[in-house]
């Protein structure tokens, strides 16, 4: 498999969490162990990551190596810029780059890859973001129902904001699902809810003998 097996030849953990001589930082460590058993990014001993920021194209580099050399930036357009990597801190490498380009940049370093966008974000939800009823309107009176436009009322000025609100009201399943100013739910009495009665579990001389029993088992164990 592609999994990974640590093991850590101490028994002396323990006197860490006592605080034995100082103590030591017995919880990050164990924590770290099995977070890099399950491989998380932040602890791998390579890894490439960018971060677009503005026009300015952030790269870090997390390596073992003295030495990762330059990165290779292939920006939209497809040209490529070389970014020198200089060191942050005792394995971590970092470079920016500042861009006029807006889209999604590839950068390289030896063996690794990494992708980021730079500018605004081109997503399809935030393109043509008008309200209309056109794209539900067809399928919802296919269906027989009914697209309604919550908008201030000129009627309601002064009741609840001023927003008119269709009644919502239950119909069978073969009666007309709106209309003017109502919308339907359809009931389908799939289940009905008859009576609710409670039974409680540890109440009168059944959970007195419970608690009994748990306090006597308790004082028996110790008492051995």
């Amino acid at each position: 498999g592609e999994g990974r097996v640590g093991m850590l030849l101490s028994d002396q953990g323990w006197l860490w969490a006592r605080g034995f001589e100082g103590g030591g930082p017995h919880v990050q460590l164990y924590r770290r162990i099995a977070h890099w058993l399950m491989k998380e990014p932040e602890l791998e001993e390579e890894r490439l990551t960018a971060d677009g920021r503005g026009m300015m194209l952030e790269i870090r580099r997390q390596t073992m190596s003295d030495d990762p050399g330059p990165a290779q930036v292939i920006t939209p357009s497809g040209k490529t810029v070389t970014v020198k990597l200089e060191k942050a801190e005792p394995g971590i490498f970092t470079g920016s780059l500042r861009t006029s380009e807006i889209g999604l940049y590839q950068i390289g370093n030896g063996d690794l890859t990494a992708l980021a966008h730079v500018g605004p974000v081109n997503a399809p939800e935030f393109q043509d973001v008008v309200s209309t009823e056109d794209r539900l309107k067809a399928p919802a009176e296919a269906t027989g129902g009914s697209v309604r436009r919550l908008a201030p009322s000129s009627k309601l000025a002064n009741l609840a904001g001023g927003v008119a609100l269709p009644s919502i009201v239950p119909i069978r399943s073969s009666a007309a699902a709106s209309g003017d100013d109502w919308i339907g739910l359809r009931t389908t009495d799939d289940s009905t809810l008859k009576a609710v009665s409670r039974v409680p579990l540890f109440g009168g001389f059944l959970g007195l003998g419970l608690l009994l029993l748990a306090i006597g088992s308790m004082w028996y164990r110790e008492g051995r």
